[in-house]
């Protein structure tokens, strides 16, 4: 089913949820580039993230079955799938009588991801002025305008809002409205400016945040990361203090590996994101990776640690970046990633490259005020030029990523 939908093309290159080389930090990528991009040429930008409610409990089975038959899917097996299963309630020594629910892919297997993906594939058609991006039921729609279209901007998103809301009707879903965020994000010229803009679905006003939590991301109205890199801190530092409770009864492989897994991970998760921070916000990063190793080594926190660092494998935040940037360009270039980034960058094409064949550029040309704005694709053809032709020259992940590490922890 996967393979059929794959190869015909029929998924929406914009749904990054339950798909093969897809994750959530692809679509925070495609959400945040769209967000600089637009930053970078002074537009105002309106992301407005949508709620659904028991998204995967409301799929109506008559209209799932209609939707594959129109993709070409033969539906006999689906419809023997979906229907006639019962449901009871047990309390004590009660039980109620047998229910057959109409509506709800069967949560827990493999196959209800998919059949939820698909149910909500023609979404983003009903579109005509945002940008939407899709990670299975969390919906975010982005919006660009000018500082003296703020008026239309309103105007357009609520278009497609109602488009949404009879869509939603039309296929017996429903928005939670009082969870749908919007959040204003200015150029840094503009930030003083206020602006509330009434953005509203079904008559309901929604509301304007400072910030939003997005997939495990916090994007802030100024897109400076402080406070998701203060988020990140005060778990880490939370996690650090109860794994100190253990750690003393433990060995140092399982203190790498207990420091690895709650703490080190949560740091690194969205580094290509958060990355571009300011050096007083990456600080805070670096402090807590170095806690996490003086917990590892069992070192004062006065003691230098710099050392057990490298021999730990663990990066600090520049390197974290650099790293994450570095191997997003090798799952582009190998067909690893999402259709959605399959020209994101190119290798060049030209007779004049022989002495470095495979140094990658743009798929399109970008104005020259866009390359001081930390954008993914630039920083990602600068890193990748800088490497040694041993290491662009690799076609395999696990051998990139181990000489890669190795690489950088060195330099």
């Amino acid at each position: 089913m996967t393979d059929y939908f794959t190869e015909n093309k029929l998924f929406t290159p914009l749904q990054f949820g339950f798909r093969k080389n897809s994750s959530t930090e692809h679509a925070l990528i495609a959400i945040t580039d769209f967000i600089t991009n637009n930053l970078s040429d002074k537009k105002v930008v309106t992301v407005v993230q949508l709620d659904l409610s028991k998204a995967f409990d409301k799929v109506d089975h008559h209209l799932l079955l209609l939707k594959l038959k129109w993709y070409g899917v033969d539906c006999q097996w689906f419809e023997s799938y979906l229907t006639k299963r019962s449901h009871t309630t047990r309390v004590g020594e009660s039980e109620s009588k047998e229910a057959f629910p109409q509506s709800g892919v069967p949560q827990g297997s493999i196959l209800g991801p998919l059949l939820f993906t698909i149910f909500i594939n023609d979404l983003p058609n009903v579109l005509k002025y945002t940008f939407p991006v899709l990670y299975a039921d969390d919906t975010h729609l982005c919006h660009a305008s000018s500082i003296g279209n703020v008026q239309q901007m309103s105007y357009e998103v609520n278009e497609d809002l109602s488009a949404i809301q009879v869509w939603m009707d039309n296929n017996g879903m429903e928005l939670n409205t009082r969870k749908c965020k919007v959040l204003i994000i200015y150029p840094k010229n503009l930030r003083d400016t206020k602006f509330v803009p009434d953005i509203h679905i079904n008559g309901c006003k929604l509301d304007t945040c400072e910030n939003i939590k997005s997939l495990g991301l916090i994007i802030d109205s100024n897109c400076t990361w402080k406070p998701h890199i203060n988020d990140v801190c005060r778990q880490v530092n939370f996690k650090l203090y109860t794994l100190k409770q253990i750690l003393s009864f433990c060995s140092f492989k399982n203190r790498k590996l207990l420091c690895s897994a709650h703490c080190i991970s949560l740091i690194r998760y969205c580094s290509i994101i958060w990355g571009t921070s300011n050096k007083s916000e990456l600080v805070n990063i670096d402090k807590c990776v170095q806690r996490c190793a003086r917990a590892v080594y069992k070192k004062s926190k006065f003691e230098s640690i710099s050392d057990e660092l490298t021999s730990l494998g663990w990066f600090v935040s520049d390197e974290m970046y650099k790293y994450a940037i570095l191997m997003f360009v090798f799952l582009v270039l190998h067909d690893m990633c999402p259709d959605y980034f399959s020209n994101y960058v190119i290798t060049k094409q030209t007779p004049y490259c022989t002495k470095y064949p495979n140094h990658i550029t743009l798929s399109t040309i970008l104005p020259i005020h866009k390359y001081s704005y930390n954008l993914v694709c630039v920083n990602a053809c600068k890193f990748w030029n800088n490497l040694p032709p041993c290491l662009t020259s690799v076609h395999s992940l696990p051998i990139f990523k181990k000489l890669l590490k190795k690489f950088i922890l060195n330099q």
